[in-house]
């Protein structure tokens, strides 16, 4: 009879390093099962909850979701009590998974995490639940932070990780789209209208070919109501490296842009309850994650309380700013993303 393995993840992100762990679980013969989405199912995830409604961002999204997040993670915590499973394998989303942690080393339960929380931002007392837990990290800064606590804390090379380096001044002509992405998570796209609109109207004034990028289905049927149909791709059209330069909210886009060596500027526009939480407790100079790694800014970052909006003259400086990177930013993250893949991180645990 196979093994069962509740696997959970709760944003696109998730989503992303999600697949390679679900695959290689698949390969090894162990059933999956628990919260992952469209990547995490192909790859062998039978799901237990809606995943798309788990993805919020800030403090007023949490609150105004949740009673469907709190009837989501019943469902997992009932399904992780049932001894079905024989590990639980955590992906991101402190959120949900503390406390599916707990309730698995409650029952004795083996507990795996990829993508910890991010002690080193906020609430650095959570690293201490890790002691002894095996953990994966993408940031080399990370991997002191949980190594200090006790866990058993391994390098992982991130799946965005550029996969050669650049060889110099390319002949290419530079592409000629301009990109906007206003995030992977309902209410962020809703709040970060505003400029989006703003900004494509000024890119095409200056007769740039603009392209609004939707991360999934739904957000795309949304933003095409909103947009010139013909403007509105969904991600999985688009290729990063066609594009010119790029307007984004901060997250896992920055740094795939930043590897495929697009330049961009951060915009985002957050409710006011997280953007006041963010100026008590956070003290960090900068929040996209090329910046993070790399300990030194490489994107100008604008945040703004909802409803406050970027001014056109903002917009206009932040578009003529915008330069390609040198190749010496991607052979950067290329050395500083280094590590073990997730598939043999995977199969190094579990193939046992």
């Amino acid at each position: 009879m196979s093994k069962k393995c509740l696997v959970v993840a709760g944003e696109p992100s998730g989503d992303l390093i999600g697949q390679f762990v679900v695959q290689s679980l698949v390969d090894l013969g162990w059933k999956v099962e628990g919260s992952g989405g469209p990547l995490m199912q192909n790859a062998g995830l039978h799901p237990l909850v809606d995943f798309e409604p788990l993805a919020v961002s800030g403090v007023g999204d949490v609150l105004g979701g949740a009673v469907g997040l709190g009837r989501s993670l019943r469902r997992l915590q009932r399904a992780l009590t049932s001894g079905q499973y024989q590990a639980l394998f955590c992906i991101d989303y402190p959120g949900f998974n503390l406390r599916l942690m707990a309730r698995a080393q409650a029952q004795n339960l083996p507990v795996y995490w990829l993508a910890p929380p991010q002690a080193w931002a906020w609430k650095a007392n959570r690293a201490r639940l890790f002691h002894q837990v095996p953990v994966g990290v993408f940031f080399e800064f990370e991997k002191a932070i949980y190594a200090q606590a006790g866990a058993l804390v391994s390098l992982v090379a991130h799946p965005l990780r550029p996969s050669r380096l650049p060889s110099g001044q390319s002949s290419t002509p530079r592409p000629r789209r301009w990109g906007i992405f206003l995030g992977s998570r309902a209410p962020q796209v809703r709040r970060n209208l505003a400029w989006g609109l703003r900004t494509a109207q000024l890119w095409e004034s200056q007769g740039k070919e603009v392209v609004i990028v939707a991360p999934n289905p739904h957000l795309h049927r949304y933003l095409q109501r909103h947009f010139a149909p013909s403007l509105v791709q969904l991600r999985s059209a688009v290729k990063l490296s066609q594009l010119a330069a790029a307007f984004c909210p901060p997250g896992t886009i920055t740094l795939d842009l930043a590897c495929h060596g697009v330049p961009f500027a951060v915009l985002n526009r957050v409710d006011w309850l997280t953007y006041f939480a963010g100026k008590k407790h956070l003290r960090l100079p900068y929040f996209a994650l090329p910046s993070l790694i790399l300990k030194r800014s490489v994107a100008p970052e604008h945040y703004f309380c909802w409803p406050q909006q970027p001014r056109l003259a903002l917009l206009q400086q932040l578009t003529s700013r915008l330069a390609q990177p040198s190749p010496n930013l991607i052979s950067a993250l290329h050395h500083a993303l280094s590590g073990s893949s997730i598939s043999a991180w995977v199969r190094g645990m579990f193939a046992v």
